[in-house]
C-alpha cells in the first residue's frame, strides 16, 4: 500500500497541471489530503462509479504528506459529478457515497464532521476568492437551525491533482442534519401525513419529484425521495402549500403555516450576502409532523458578495428581492410587503448586528480563511490559471452573452489578494447600506448593548492583506494610558507603535513594514483594563 501511495506521489508531480502555466508539484500540504482513484471509470452525473477514496490528515495544524498512510478514511465509495451550470467548468465538482467493502451505506466521519454517507466535494472555481459558499455555510450555523458543515482539502483524482475543494455535507435527513421524522409509506392519514417533508426551489430536472402550485410555484420534493413517496403524502403537502399560498396572498394568517423567524433569518442572510441565486435557486424548506413550513439550510453562495455580472449582483447597494420581484414567484416578495414581517426583519437585524453579522467577526473569519488558504490556493490557481479571466458569472470584465442589467467591465482582473480585499470591502458595504435602509445606528446599539461599560474598540487593519504600509483605526471613550503594539506569530514583540496617555475619540497610526518577512501577526490594543487583539497578513 505504501509503494501505491508512493507511485501516486511521483505521478502528481508529472501530471499535476493538465491546465496551467507550471508544473504543480504537490507532496504535502496544511490541509487535508483526498485521493481518489476510479481504476479508470469515467464519473458521470446519473451513473455513480465505483471508487477507492484516502485521506490523509493528521489533524488541524499538522503538515499531511501524500506518502502518508490514510490516517482519516480508507475504503471503497461510490462518486458521481455534482452540480448544474458549474458542469461546464473544468474543475468539477462531486458527490461522494462512503460505503463499506460489500457496497452498503457506511455512516462515518470524515475530516472532523458528524458521522454521515453522502457528502459533497465542492470545487470552488467562479469564486476566485474561494470561500464565499464556506463564509455563508459557518456564519449561517450560528444563526439557523442547521447548515452545512465544511472542511477545506486538497484532491488528487486518478494521480492529478486536482485543486482545493472543500469538503462539505449533502442536504438530507439525518439526525445530525435536517432532523425531521423519517416518514414510512403507510403514513398516509394525518398526524403522520404531516411530515417530515424536504423540499426545495431549484432548477428541475427529468430525475426531480416535482410539484406545481396553483399560482404556478414548482418546487422539487426531496424527502420522501421520488421512489418512496406515495401519492397521498405528495397530494397532502401540495394542498397543505396551496392553503398556505391563499392566506399568504389574502393577507390572512400566514404564521399558522410557516416558522416565521426562520424566513425572517433566510431573508437577512440572501440580503446581507445579496446572492443572486437567493430566493430563486437551491432554497429549501422542511416541514416536520406536526410543525409548521421552516425555511431551511442555506446552500450554494458562489455567486454572492459581489461575484456576479447580472442582476446588480456587482453592487453593494440595493435589495436584491425587488430585482426579481416581477418575474420570479417566491414568498419573500410577499412576505416583505407586510409590515410586522418587515419589522421583526429589522429587530432581528439589530440582534445579528451586535453577533454573527458583525464586521469585526466577519473579517476575523475571512482572515482566518486567508491564512489557512494561504498555500493551496497557489497551487489552485497553477492548475487553473483563471484569476486573470472572465468565469461565469465574474463581474467587471468585458464579455457577451451574460444577461440581466450587466456589471461595468472595469476591474475583474485581480490577483487572489484583491479578489480578498473586494470580498471585504463589499461585506463592510453590504453592511452599511442595509443598515441605512433599516434605519440602524450599529454604534448606538453597541453602547446600549455594554451599557456601564466604556466603549473602546480596535478596527481591522486597512488594508489587510498587505504589503508594506497598513493602517490602525482605534477608538476610546476616556482619557486612557495607551498602549498599541505588534508581535509575531510566536508571541515575540515587533514593534511598539503607541505607549502614551492618550485623550478620549478616534486615533490612527500606520505601520511601516520594509523589513519584515511575509507571515501572520498579532496586534494588541491596551488602553486601561480594556484588551483586544487582531490578526493581520503580510504579503511580499
Amino acid at each position: 500500500m505504501y509503494l501505491i501511495v508512493l507511485m501516486i506521489a511521483l505521478n502528481i508531480v508529472i501530471n499535476g497541471n493538465q491546465l496551467g502555466n507550471e508544473v504543480v508539484e504537490f507532496t504535502s500540504s496544511n490541509l487535508p489530503i483526498v485521493i481518489i482513484n476510479t481504476t479508470g471509470d469515467s464519473i458521470g452525473v446519473t451513473n455513480r462509479s465505483v471508487a477507492e477514496m484516502k485521506i490523509i490528515w493528521n489533524g488541524d495544524n499538522n503538515r499531511n504528506i501524500i506518502t502518508d498512510l490514510p490516517s482519516n478514511y480508507n475504503g471503497r465509495i461510490e462518486i458521481e459529478l455534482h452540480g448544474q451550470s458549474s458542469l461546464e467548468f473544468p474543475k468539477k465538482s462531486f458527490r461522494i457515497e462512503t460505503q463499506d467493502s460489500s457496497g452498503e451505506n457506511l455512516n462515518i466521519s470524515l475530516l472532523g464532521l458528524p458521522k454521515e454517507n453522502d457528502w459533497i466535494l465542492y470545487a470552488p472555481y467562479s469564486d476566485k476568492s474561494l470561500m464565499r459558499n464556506a463564509i455563508v455555510y459557518t456564519i449561517a450555523g450560528k444563526i439557523s437551525e442547521y447548515a452545512p458543515r465544511v472542511k477545506y482539502c486538497e484532491l488528487i483524482l486518478d494521480g492529478s491533482y486536482n485543486g482545493l475543494y472543500v469538503l462539505t455535507e449533502k442536504i438530507k435527513l439525518d439526525k445530525n442534519r435536517i432532523n425531521i421524522t423519517r416518514m414510512l409509506s403507510d403514513d398516509i392519514n394525518e398526524p403522520e401525513v404531516s411530515g417530515g417533508y424536504i423540499f426545495k426551489k431549484d432548477k428541475e430536472s427529468e430525475e426531480d419529484n416535482v410539484i406545481m402550485l396553483k399560482r404556478g410555484l414548482q418546487l422539487i420534493i426531496t424527502e420522501p425521495k421520488k421512489n418512496k413517496i406515495v401519492d397521498e403524502q405528495k397530494i397532502w403537502l401540495e394542498d397543505y402549500l396551496n392553503s398556505f399560498e391563499d392566506v399568504l396572498y389574502s393577507n390572512g394568517n400566514y404564521e399558522d403555516y410557516i416558522d416565521v423567524g426562520s424566513f425572517v433569518d433566510h431573508f437577512l442572510i440572501v440580503e446581507f450576502a445579496k446572492n443572486i441565486d437567493g430566493y430563486r435557486r437551491s432554497t429549501y424548506f422542511h416541514k416536520d409532523r406536526g410543525g409548521k413550513i421552516v425555511a431551511s439550510s442555506v446552500w450554494d453562495y458562489n455567486l454572492s458578495f459581489g461575484n456576479a455580472d447580472f442582476n446588480y449582483g456587482w453592487n453593494s447597494a440595493g435589495w436584491y428581492y425587488p430585482v426579481i420581484s416581477g418575474w420570479d414567484k417566491n414568498w419573500w416578495v410577499k412576505l416583505i410587503e407586510d409590515d410586522t414581517f418587515y419589522n421583526l426583519c429589522i429587530n432581528r437585524w439589530k440582534e445579528l448586528r451586535l453577533n454573527q453579522f458583525n464586521e469585526t467577526k466577519i473579517i476575523s473569519l475571512i482572515d482566518d480563511l486567508l491564512v489557512l488558504l494561504l498555500e493551496a490556493q497557489e497551487r489552485n490557481f497553477n492548475r487553473y490559471p483563471i484569476l486573470s479571466e472572465y468565469v461565469s458569472f465574474n463581474p467587471g470584465f468585458p464579455q457577451s452573452g451574460s444577461f440581466g442589467f450587466n456589471s461595468p467591465t472595469t476591474g475583474g482582473d485581480m490577483s487572489w489578494e484583491e479578489q480578498i480585499k473586494y470580498l471585504k470591502r463589499f461585506v463592510l458595504d453590504r453592511l452599511q447600506w442595509i443598515d441605512s435602509k433599516f434605519g440602524v445606528d450599529i454604534v448606538g446599539l453597541q453602547n446600549n448593548d455594554h451599557e456601564g461599560n466604556t466603549l473602546f474598540n480596535i478596527y481591522q487593519n486597512y488594508p489587510n492583506p498587505y504589503n508594506s504600509t497598513t493602517s490602525f483605526n482605534y477608538s476610546i471613550e476616556a482619557l486612557s494610558n495607551v498602549n498599541l503594539s505588534v508581535y509575531d506569530i510566536n508571541g515575540r514583540l515587533v514593534k511598539t507603535l503607541v505607549n502614551e496617555q492618550k485623550s478620549a475619540g478616534d486615533h490612527s497610526v500606520t505601520f511601516y513594514t520594509s523589513k519584515l518577512s511575509s507571515g501572520t501577526y498579532i496586534y494588541k490594543l491596551k488602553a486601561g483594563s480594556f484588551e483586544m487583539s487582531r490578526k493581520m497578513i503580510l504579503l511580499k
